[in-house]
């Protein structure tokens, strides 16, 4: 039997901490900095605010109070910005005043260190601080101006002026560089890959659930890829910080034609394939094209970053992107020049660039052996030359193109595959008997290692069994039943959204199979037999429907029933807080998961999480009817 820890009651391998923290980024690092101690706090002499109505309620704000301490909803009211969120609005709009009018002012907040405010925590990230942006080209320059990208305490990047657009590697170098200088190494475990995030639930034998381990109310495991060795984390909170960019989408997944096996959907890859195909071009061998799928700004990067090396590209897409045509030509000439390019289509005559608008894969094929999972020490596997048939939607013609390589770059969406399809049947119970974290389950009306859940019809939270807590803890769960976790209406939605998706389809299939005056008649000559295409439907509805929800944090959403997008579907949040309202409690998010796709956001998601904790902190220090 392995030891245990008779004081904080867990075995000796699970560690406990106050608050887990999931992704190293900027969201990740904001996080840390205000968890460890480091509070904002109005400046004294600070000029008048440019809108009135929040300088207004910033005068009748207590001088020197940490505005973790403030009612920070009052103090934001109805400011309006690209955020919906609105303690992000305000962070930004004391640290930035007037960015969106043009203006060029001072900091309204001053961030001071508080030791005593610390809160105990780790940050989980796959690799190095400052996540993804360690991964992308270091030649290409960020949409925002330097200012906008800089974190809190550190409001300028080194050698660029507030107004520069910055290269990734110097955002990169930065981020990491800020773990360093405010001293929060100690709170990071790099290199880390997070495989489960499961609630759990506490024996009656030990007590009331207040305080240290016994609080906890989340079990996080993983594996560190540098200590070769896996970990557990108890915690009262999780906080979901990974950002949306891990998982790049697909041409299926976005329903614009077929899959194409072998594709490079990332720019690590997409560079990585470049670099080979230079080399060959330098050595005087002959370069096919680059076919380029995708209409936004991650397809624009790479059709500059090939012409750039002189390779040519074939770029296939729909229309000219909304995105692109948004961006002032002054600011951005790069964007505006390849917009230009996709407007001029086939009609248009630029070097190293062949337009193919209205256009989608088909298929692919290989001249010779062509290994599908990329291995970045033989990039030049992925230039062999290939065949892909691509079909225009508007004359329903194909065309056969020889490409050196296909990248399909149309997005990504968040990688939340650690997070349970089901809180309600992943739960983990404490068993005091064996010292051991063990898998638990909840059904309906049924009662589990001393934890009843009750299936209503609005989205519900788990809550323990009231006989098992004392006064105090009695009297919170009553008032937290209205928050308590979903089950019946995510699985209805989800029922819909299948249902409705395959009906459209038979529908498309039937009307294409029509024109094409493909039809297979029944004995009696006088209807269609659809015997073939609904066993296709059965079998995409037992195999592919779940394959493209899994890790997509289907449920969490603002739709229940769509998975997580950081622009159409973000999670699902306290507007205040950031708690995450269709999950236990204790689960936050901020940053691109909760809608907030630009950093100079993020500040005010990481001070709403922590004003949070704090105020619950100062409610439970308050409440003397507990007793532990």
């Amino acid at each position: 039997m392995r030891e245990f820890n008779a004081i904080n009651r867990l075995p000796d391998d699970v560690v406990y901490k106050e608050v887990v923290v999931i992704g190293n980024g900027p969201s990740g690092i904001c996080t840390s900095y205000q968890l460890a101690g480091h509070w904002p706090v109005l400046r004294q002499n600070a000029d008048s605010h440019p809108e009135t109505m929040l300088q207004a309620r910033l005068q009748g704000s207590p001088a020197g109070r940490p505005l973790p301490l403030q009612p920070l909803n009052d103090l934001a009211g109805d400011l309006e910005g690209r955020s919906q969120n609105p303690i992000p609005l305000l962070v930004d709009c004391l640290t930035n005043p007037g960015a969106d009018m043009g203006m060029d002012l001072p900091s309204m907040l001053d961030w001071k260190y508080f030791p005593e405010k610390k809160i105990d925590h780790v940050v989980l990230g796959r690799g190095k601080a400052g996540g993804l942006w360690h991964t992308l080209d270091s030649s290409v320059v960020t949409l925002s101006p330097s200012r906008w990208m800089a974190l809190p305490g550190e409001p300028n990047l080194p050698d660029l002026k507030p107004q520069q657009r910055a290269p990734v590697s110097t955002v990169a170098t930065y981020y990491q560089q800020y773990v360093k200088q405010f001293g929060l190494q100690k709170f990071f475990r790099n290199n880390t890959m997070v495989t489960s995030v499961k609630p759990i639930k506490w024996s009656a034998k030990l007590g009331c659930p207040v305080g240290n381990a016994a609080s906890a109310a989340w079990c996080v495991c993983g594996y560190d890829s540098a200590k070769k060795e896996s970990f557990r984390y108890v915690c009262s909170r999780v906080i979901l910080a990974t950002g949306a960019s891990d998982r790049p989408n697909s041409i299926k997944d976005n329903g614009k034609g077929s899959s194409v096996n072998g594709a490079i959907r990332t720019s690590p890859r997409f560079q990585a394939a470049l670099e080979a195909l230079s080399l060959r071009a330098e050595e005087g061998n002959e370069c096919l094209p680059i076919l380029v799928i995708g209409s936004g700004l991650s397809a624009a990067d790479a059709i500059l970053r090939a012409r750039a090396r002189g390779l040519p590209v074939a770029h296939a897409y729909r229309s000219p992107s909304a995105a692109l045509k948004a961006l002032p030509p002054s600011l951005y000439p790069e964007y505006h020049q390849v917009h230009q390019m996709m407007k001029d289509g086939v009609n248009g005559k630029h070097p190293l660039y062949t337009a193919l608008p209205d256009h989608v894969a088909v298929d692919e094929s290989h001249e010779d052996k062509y290994d599908t999972q990329y291995d970045d020490e033989d990039s030049h596997s992925v230039t062999t030359p290939k065949k892909i048939q691509l079909l225009n939607t508007r004359s329903n013609e194909t065309v056969e193109l020889d490409i050196s390589f296909c990248a399909i770059l149309i997005g990504s969406k968040p990688d939340l595959h650690f997070l349970p399809e089901d809180f309600n049947t992943s739960y983990l119970t404490f068993d005091a008997d064996n010292e051991s974290l063990k898998p638990g389950m909840l059904t309906n009306g049924t009662r589990r290692k001393g934890v009843t859940f009750k299936l209503d019809a609005e989205p519900r939270r788990i809550a323990p069994h009231p006989a098992e807590l004392c006064i105090k803890c009695s009297y919170n769960t009553r008032n937290f039943q209205d928050r308590l976790v979903f089950l019946k209406t995510q699985w209805y939605n989800l029922k819909y959204i299948v249902g409705h998706g395959l009906q459209k389809t038979r529908q498309d299939i039937k009307t294409i199979r029509d024109k094409s005056d493909v039809r297979q008649m029944t004995s009696s000559g006088d209807s269609l037999n659809e015997k073939k295409i609904d066993d296709e439907f059965n079998r995409l509805d037992r195999n592919e429907v779940e394959a493209d929800f899994q890790g997509t944090g289907l449920g969490l959403g603002v739709h229940a029933g769509k998975p997580i997008d950081s622009r159409t579907n973000p999670i699902y949040i306290d507007k205040v807080t950031h708690e995450v309202q269709n999950a236990p409690k204790g689960m936050y998010a901020l940053g691109p998961l909760a809608g907030d796709n630009f950093v100079r956001f993020i500040p005010g998601g990481a001070l709403a999480i922590v004003s949070s904790i704090w105020n619950e902190r100062k409610a439970d220090e308050n409440d003397q009817g507990c007793s532990v």
